[in-house]
């Protein structure tokens, strides 16, 4: 799992990855900061909260010395103009990047809304456990459609490829035939022109893709 990773200065690592919804697992991330201490590790999980299966550093050993946690509350509160987030490290990794941090580096709406989101937290969280449900019910669904190979997710989120038809094209068609948008995920390093994903939504919204997607291949 970690041949070819030395004599990286910095290494980051999507957890869960885009556009797959692939979870690395914290003892291969332990195992990676160990393996190469001279190794900085950014664990991107700025769409974490968007999973069943939760990614939690804790124990005795905390968080390595060589591991950065990024975590986002733009993705599961829908707040994409704001850009906020937060990072998990230890102290000294903190401290120097809080003295390398330029001015006026999160303005005065995003403070003011990530203050209200954490004291609303609970209730303005979505639900979870729902929104994977419907995940997986449409990945089922969207298997049994002749010519689509869906890639198995945990998240809201998923990978499928069709190949019948360009991602490009089912795109487009999607769009002016039905009003919905999937993601054309051709422009992802080592994918297809046919491949593509998708986020599930309500079982309404759901049932409605499947539909729009046989109807235009």
């Amino acid at each position: 799992e970690s041949e070819g990773l030395s004599g990286f200065d910095t290494i980051w690592i999507g957890n869960p990855n885009n556009p797959d919804g692939w979870i690395t697992p914290p003892e291969v991330i332990y195992r990676l900061c160990r393996k190469y201490p001279k190794t900085l590790f950014v664990l991107d999980e700025a769409y974490i909260e968007l999973c069943n299966e939760k990614v939690v550093f804790s124990g005795e050993d905390g968080i390595p010395d060589n591991l950065i946690i990024i975590r986002s509350l733009t993705k599961s509160f829908g707040i994409p103009g704001l850009r906020l987030g937060y990072i998990i490290a230890q102290k000294e990794i903190i401290n120097s990047m809080e003295n390398n941090r330029p001015p006026w580096s999160v303005n005065s709406l995003a403070l003011k809304a990530g203050s209200f989101i954490i004291d609303n937290y609970i209730n303005l969280m979505p639900d979870i456990n729902e929104l994977c449900e419907e995940s997986l019910l449409l990945q089922k669904s969207l298997s049994g459609i002749e010519g689509i190979v869906v890639t198995p997710s945990k998240c809201n989120f998923f990978l499928a490829y069709s190949s019948k038809i360009t991602s490009h094209i089912l795109k487009k068609r999607l769009i002016e035939n039905c009003g919905i948008l999937i993601r054309d995920a051709s422009n992802f390093r080592g994918l297809s022109t046919s491949h593509f994903r998708i986020a599930a939504q309500d079982r309404k919204n759901n049932i409605e893709l499947i539909k729009a997607i046989r109807e235009v291949l």
